[in-house]
């Protein structure tokens, strides 16, 4: 049966910058903390003040429900917030990396078996108003747009200017990416229903448009199914606490000194290695060889990373093996970040927060540097996000004195401003990857070294929003 004609699905615009942070949405987000993790962190990244360097000017947060009144003082009393919604951040990044980041209320139904045929066709609409408001807002094609099929080698059916109009959904969850797909496969069998025989309209009038299915899986790159998994951060720093050797020389009358508090900030490192970071040139270059999913330099920049560097006169051969050895026996090293030799591994923050492109070299595995590089990018990612929000409480301060002169209007939105800081720093820090199933050696290095759990699949899917106004006619 052709699908339904939908009831026109409301889309809004919601305030996406630091000093109008959209507080109804972060509140929402925050209380599903684990299945709206990965959008939630990414609007945090979104909200850095200053911006990230890969920050786009031209970013939308969309929503299927209306935004807090800017005017009104009384921001305890939200919009009531419909029992399905859908909630996007967009950035167009001409095939670079995620054009959208995405979070449904279906993805809360549990099990999946309670989901209905409604729930899934409501869903559906609420995405594709989201990224129809997208292209109206931000045009997707245009000279020197870079075509997905270009960059990734695949030919697909010849018309690579389609590439033009693919937006990249990333880390979809497994409930929403069943109800896009069951709403492209209804559609396309639509399409084909309309060109058999009976039907007055010849096969042969029907555009190639309409033809395809609007989720592209034809198109080479990360797809999926990836499983997420998901720890508890403060948790996670607690193993690096107990896996430190005790140094006596650095602890008067049983109080720690300062020495010994610095020495905590560092993980020791086997022999012959020393901390770094991943640095720009010939060092993301190696990146790029060894993970085939980044496809550009430009992708890494700016993310929080960690790497561990061996000096010219070691190698893998000369450092014991067992995964703990280099840690329990307490050999150091070195605990600054010297110039050192090759980078042996290496690991990265995304924008929306998971851990990516962990990596060790193969002549130093098994020797427990993955964990020790996880656990280093998220050490100094809590650094980081911390010297922010004392900088963002030092601004607070400093703006409540003058703001204090200022009208009602002003004040609604600096207790909109306070409310989110203080609903930020309420909740539990949790962190999280996406690895793919039958990937055991990731699974048992985040198990052991963070303490991570699996909780549900995610996916990253292409959009042919070509193809799609083919379908709806718009």
């Amino acid at each position: 049966m052709p699908p339904q004609p939908q009831t026109q699905t409301q889309v809004y615009i919601h305030p996406c910058h630091p000093h109008t942070p959209p507080t109804r949405i972060l509140t929402l987000l925050a209380l599903q903390a684990e299945e709206a993790i990965t959008l939630l962190q990414r609007l945090e990244t979104a909200l850095q003040d200053p911006p990230h360097p890969q920050h786009r000017k031209e970013t939308f947060l969309l929503a299927t429900f209306a935004p807090e009144d800017s005017d009104t003082t009384q921001v305890q009393v939200p919009v009531q917030v419909p029992k399905r919604y859908t909630i996007a951040l967009c950035a167009r990044t001409h095939g670079t990396d995620i054009d959208v980041q995405l979070f449904s209320s279906i993805d809360l139904v549990s099990p999946p078996t309670s989901i209905s045929a409604e729930d899934e066709e409501v869903c559906a609409a609420q995405v594709l108003a989201i990224l129809a408001r997208f292209r109206a807002l931000v045009p997707l094609g245009g000279p020197g747009v870079p075509s997905l099929k270009e960059e990734s080698g695949d030919g697909g059916d010849g018309n690579a200017s389609d590439a033009e109009d693919l937006l990249i959904l990333g880390c979809v969850h497994a409930h929403t990416a069943a109800a896009l797909r069951a709403r492209s496969t209804a559609l396309l069998g639509s399409s084909t229903s309309s060109t058999s025989p009976s039907n007055s309209r010849p096969p042969s009038s029907q555009t190639p448009q309409r033809q395809k299915l609007f989720v592209r899986d034809d198109i080479s790159g990360p797809g999926g199914p990836f499983n997420k998994w998901i720890w508890n951060v403060d948790s996670a720093s607690a193993r690096v606490r107990l896996r430190r050797p005790t140094n006596t020389n650095n602890e008067t009358n049983g109080h720690r000194t300062q020495s010994s508090k610095e020495h905590e900030q560092q993980e020791p490192l086997p022999k012959g290695l020393q901390w770094s970071t991943v640095r720009p040139g010939l060092d993301r270059a190696q990146v790029m060889q060894w993970n085939e999913y980044v496809r550009s330099p430009g992708v890494l920049e700016g993310l929080p990373c960690a790497a561990i560097r061996a000096s010219e006169t070691a190698n893998g051969e000369g450092v014991d093996g067992g995964e703990d050895e280099g840690i329990a026996g307490g050999v150091n090293g070195g605990d600054g970040e010297d110039e050192g030799g090759d980078m042996v591994a290496w690991a990265f923050r995304s924008l929306d927060g998971s851990i990516r492109t962990v990596h060790v070299m193969e002549a130093w595995r098994r020797r427990g540097l993955a964990g020790m590089v996880v656990r280093r990018v998220l050490s100094e990612s809590s650094k980081n996000s911390k010297d922010r929000k004392r900088s963002e409480e030092s601004q607070h301060s400093h703006e409540s004195q003058h703001m204090s002169s200022c009208d009602s209007k002003h004040s609604g939105a600096e207790q909109s401003k306070t409310q989110s800081q203080s609903q930020s720093q309420s909740r539990p820090r949790l962190g999280h990857t996406n690895i793919h199933p039958g990937n055991v050696a990731s699974e048992r290095l985040f198990q052991s070294s963070v303490g991570a759990e699996r909780r549900y699949e995610v996916f990253w899917m292409r959009v042919d929003v070509g193809v799609l106004e083919g379908f709806l006619g718009v």
